[in-house]
């Protein structure tokens, strides 16, 4: 038997959600693609993502953040990271999407 833990823990604040990503995210994206689509389901005024436990996004985790980020703004609510590893950091400003993730104001906590 295969026993996953979970990728995210999801708590809910007075305007919205804040999540928490637990290790690395690689190409088996679908736990926390469901959490993030209940999260949007609420349309909540603001979404807060912890990634001070995440070590690595691959291109699919970088491209689901991205996708909650347009559906959470497209909703009318506010995203941002509020905290961050300093090589997860990196990565994405090596892709230019620190800023559009609003990473650049999180905490960044040393690898």
């Amino acid at each position: 038997m295969d026993i996953q833990n979970e990728p995210v823990v999801v708590t809910a604040t007075p305007t919205g959600f804040t999540a928490k990503l637990l290790g690395s995210i690689h190409t088996n994206t679908a736990w926390v693609e469901g959490e993030f689509k209940t999260m949007i389901a609420a349309r909540p005024q603001a979404v807060e993502l912890d990634l001070s436990q995440t070590a690595f996004l691959s291109s699919m985790g970088i491209g689901l953040l991205v996708w909650l980020n347009n559906e959470v703004k497209k909703a009318g609510g506010s995203f941002r990271i509020v905290s961050i590893r300093k090589r997860v950091l990196a990565t994405l400003k090596f892709s230019h999407l620190d800023g559009m993730l609003c990473a650049t104001s999180a905490t960044v906590v040393p690898d």
